[in-house]
């Protein structure tokens, strides 16, 4: 059986062994576990006294492909903080992770901030996660590794202060006050605080005035910031942010207000000091309400949002921006106000000025939601209902943008090779600007280096084509450079140059405004796209890889890789076999090709320099070998892929045989001195000697030798199915196909006749396998009710051999452990077909003995099922081929018997052909 695996650039197939076989389907029957374990985010909480354990399904075998598997960790304490330790990662690797990886977020789900993305075998500990994670595992449908293994535990993160909330009670005749810990000294790291003022009259609001703040600053208040809730928890509403020196104003809905307040480990400063009182609530609005627009978002509502709001109001807000020069953001995030034509019943306005008097913005109503911005310091919005039906109105956010030269010159930004750095859109994760036309150089520090990008965040508009907003990757630092991609929407690509720069180019209308975007770069040696290392060891029994660059990321197409490939032991060769190969072919190979030396260096002898589609192989003389691959056309076709592994160096030819006796391990037989030609009248023999109930497989990897005209003239290689010339000719090597003998018992003699016109080399490996087995009697097997055992032919997976004539014949008897009944089912046959079954087939009986009722007989690949109507199901095999199939493999266990179905009933099968037959057949029926 063979697996084709294509893409754009080739087409290439892999022998199925049924080794492979076997292993593939035990993956199958064990896969279904795995996908059940991530149907759903499981639930997680961390011990503050003891380490937990999280690993991928099927951990130290291998996670299954196509599958997503997520958990989220809660602390446990609001004053403690989520402790993760990395106990193993091997996931598949590729550049900027983006096949199979693991993610954590800080956060509830992939919303939060990302904290980690890795696959191959880092395991770097991540601190500083928060109360809570949120973890992704993903596996594309490629390559399956081992997966990962993590422990989690809860550990304090800062002082034993703010411990619990502070509870407040807000009167309509004083001012009260809070303040930050220690304030006016500087507060602590790693603090969260928080406090709850109540009014006390059901009817009253809470006002919050800030006085005086010095926290550490940030343009979107994500170090040390203070949060206001409209409600009595933080899952309440929120009404805004600050953080900086910004001092703003709140005013609840209701009778409560939390407040919390967070920092991290980085900065102190003075805090912050607030005086808050109570007001009488209304429904209705009077006059204008004036706020002040800070960086920090800050948030504005109806009377009585989310509930609703009342009949016949009139309600105005004027916003005024901190800032002369900054401007102003408004986001519309609810909306639920009485539709109608043209919005003519309930609405909302916005003004570009102070009053209804200044130029109308817009005008909307319904569950419109809406971003917008402007460069006018001052926003009026008005609000209005009529005497019909009302809805829970809006909730809208604002904040000042600072003065900013954004755009208008090309950003130029170094990438160094011992660390990630960030870059984002103006304002991200603020909605962005109209009109914007924005350019980011990347350039590698050193000239030789190259670069990688990876978007972290991404939310620009979508549309067709991205005819509105877009981004755009070049690879290089101008327009002209190639462009690699253009994209809007929530995409996350990844870039890598040919080269010492790309170019980012960010692109806005005066539509719709989003959040914008994140990316991290870093410089990269060249050698980083050839693979794990340079220098490479051999394994006499494991197959590596050498990999063409544009194989994993067909944006690199330019390159020079090198490898040395050393061997163990300095009596091992190394053999380099070419699997598939797309290079350019030209007469020199100058621009494209793969070039192998038999040494340490390219001032070794070379071992031969290809291109175009040529599959060659090169094995060295000693123990090493120098390897060049260049690709230096831009054509992304070309490509290569390469195995290496090492072989044992034969001795020389001698007067006797070389007497080999082995257990199951794979070895190897060359002729002498290989690769070099062996000129000599003096015939080499092997005797070749496995243990008993084995049988030998040669396998001719090699060959050349002169062709059958002039091959038993000259010199050829000749195999024996005994130990002398005596015994059985298995075959003659002529020409170089290679080809594979099996003896039929525990010795088998490989001559090289020699001769002095001697032209031919061989290169073989030879291994033992199990004998093949007659079925003799009959097999009792037990079902029980819980667990799958499972029943194939003999020597399964490899092909069923006859050791004789005759027929053979495998019988099974299975019975249940209890009164249960047998449940059969075939997961794999791979049988001789005819339309009867006559050649090979499986039969099944229901009982012991062959005169019980006939259920059904299959052959080929058919895979059907059967249920005993008793405890126990009988099973023959038949062969009276003499070729060999790879046979059969069966599950069975035992079901309650819930039905008792008569002896009359008929059974039916899919895929396979089924019977009826008299009372007591084959035996003759009664009168």
């Amino acid at each position: 059986m063979y697996i084709f695996i294509s893409n754009q650039m080739y087409t290439t197939q892999f022998k199925m062994t049924p080794f492979i076989i076997l292993g593939l389907i035990l993956q199958v029957l064990a896969a279904a576990d795995s996908v059940n374990d991530c149907l759903e985010t499981k639930n997680l909480t961390a011990s503050t006294s003891s380490w937990q354990l999280i690993q991928s399904p099927g951990y130290f075998s291998k996670y299954v492909k196509n599958m997503s598997c997520s958990w989220l960790i809660y602390a446990g304490d609001p004053n403690y903080s989520l402790q993760v330790d990395w106990q193993r990662v091997d996931i598949e690797y590729s550049l900027g992770c983006y096949k199979d990886f693991v993610q954590i977020y800080r956060g509830f789900d992939r919303s939060g901030e990302l904290l980690d993305h890795r696959c191959g075998q880092s395991s770097i500990n991540v601190n500083n996660i928060g109360r809570y994670a949120y973890i992704y595992f993903h596996t594309d449908n490629t390559i399956e590794r081992e997966g990962f293994s993590l422990k989690y535990k809860s550990t304090n993160s800062g002082s034993k202060i703010c411990t619990a909330t502070t509870s407040y009670t807000s009167h309509p005749y004083s001012w009260q006050t809070i303040t930050s810990p220690y304030y006016p000294d500087n507060y602590l790291d790693s603090l969260s605080c928080n406090w709850l003022i109540t009014t006390d009259d059901a009817l009253e609001i809470v006002k919050l005035k800030v006085l005086d703040t010095e926290m550490e600053n940030s343009t979107d208040c994500s170090k040390d910031v203070v949060h206001v809730y409209d409600g009595g928890t933080p899952r309440s509403p929120k009404l805004g942010s600050w953080c900086g020196s910004d001092t703003p104003e709140f005013i609840s809905t209701g009778r409560k207000m939390y407040i919390t307040f967070i920092t991290n480990d980085k900065a102190h400063f003075r805090g912050f000091k607030a005086k808050f009182i109570s007001e009488q609530k209304g429904v209705n609005c009077s006059g204008v309400t004036k706020l002040t627009a800070y960086p920090s978002i800050q948030y504005l509502t109806t009377p009585n949002y989310p509930h609703f709001y009342a009949s016949n109001l009139s309600c105005s807000w004027l916003i005024n921006s901190g800032s002369r020069s900054g401007k102003l953001y408004l986001d519309v995030r609810d909306s639920d106000i009485e539709y109608s034509i043209g919005c003519m019943k309930d609405y909302a306005e916005l003004y570009l000025g102070t009053d209804r008097k200044a130029d109308i913005f817009s005008r909307w109503c319904g569950g419109t939601r809406r971003k917008f911005y402007t460069y006018h310091a001052s926003l009026f919005i008005h609000f209005h209902s009529d005497a019909s039906l009302t809805g829970r109105g809006f909730q809208l956010s604002y904040y000042m943008g600072s003065p900013s030269a954004a755009c208008r010159d090309k950003t130029l930004l170094v990438a160094n090779r011992h660390g990630w750095k960030e870059f984002n859109s103006p304002f991200y994760p603020t909605v962005y600007e109209g009109n914007l036309s924005c350019w980011w150089i990347l350039t590698a520090a050193n000239e030789f280096d190259i670069v990688e990008l990876q978007v972290l965040d991404f939310e620009v508009e979508d549309s067709p084509g991205c005819v509105y907003d877009s981004v755009k990757v070049f690879d290089g630092g101008n327009v002209n450079s190639p462009s690699l991609d253009r994209w809007c929407g929530v995409k996350h690509p990844s870039f890598i140059s040919t080269g010492q720069k790309l170019m980012v180019q960010f692109e806005t209308d005066d539509s719709y405004d989003y959040k914008g975007f994140k990316m991290r770069y870093i410089a990269r040696d060249v050698s980083f796209l050839c693979g794990p290392g340079k220098y490479l060891k051999a394994e006499l029994e494991e197959r590596k890889y050498l990999v063409s660059p544009n194989l994993i990321s067909p944006l690199y197409s330019t390159v020079k890789c090198e490898w040395q490939i050393t061997t163990k032991k300095a009596d091992e060769l190394v053999k380099l076999e070419v699997a598939f190969s797309s290079l350019d072919n030209s007469t020199n190979c100058d621009d494209n090709y793969i070039a192998v030396y038999d040494g340490t260096t390219t001032n070794a002898k070379l071992l031969g320099k290809k291109c175009g589609n040529q599959t060659l192989t090169f094995v060295s003389s000693s123990w090493s070998v120098y390897v060049v691959l260049q690709l230096k056309k831009s054509n992304r076709s070309n490509a290569l892929l390469a195995t290496f592994y090492s072989e044992k160096k034969e001795a020389q030819c001698k007067d006797i045989d070389n007497r080999i006796s082995f257990s199951d391990q794979k070895n190897y037989i060359s002729s002498p001195e290989f690769p070099r030609i062996y000129r000599s009248m003096r015939s080499c023999s092997w005797l070749l000697t496995t243990s008993k109930n084995q049988v030998i497989r040669l396998e001719i990897m090699y060959a050349d030798f002169p062709q059958e005209s002039q091959c038993m003239s000259n010199a050829y290689l000749a195999v024996y199915d005994g130990n002398s010339r005596r015994d059985g000719l298995l075959g003659v090597v002529c020409g170089n196909e290679p080809k594979t003998y099996i003896s039929t018992g525990q010795q088998m003699m490989v001559l090289l006749k020699g001769h002095t016109n001697l032209t031919g080399r061989f290169l073989a490996a030879y291994y033992s396998e199990r004998k093949a087995e007659e079925c003799i009697g009959s097999s009792q097997l037990t079902a029980q009710r819980h667990t799958k055992n499972y029943l194939h032919t003999p020597s399964f997976p490899t092909p069923f051999k006859k050791n004789s004539k005759k027929s053979s014949h495998c019988a099974w008897v299975i019975a249940s452990d209890g009164p249960d009944v047998v449940k059969l089912s075939i997961i794999y046959s791979k049988l001789s077909k005819k339309e009867d079954c006559s050649e090979e087939s499986i039969s099944v009986y229901d009982g012991d003995l062959v005169p019980n009722r006939f259920l059904g007989m299959s052959c080929g690949e058919a895979k059907p099922s059967y249920t005993s109507t008793g405890k126990k199901l009988m099973v023959i095999f038949s062969s009276k081929s003499s070729n060999g199939s790879h046979g059969f493999l069966g599950s069975y266990y035992s079901v309650p018997n819930t039905n008792s179905p008569s002896q009359d009933r008929l059974v039916a099968m899919s895929s396979a052909i089924g019977y009826i037959h008299p009372p007591n057949f084959p035996q003759p029926y009664q009168r």
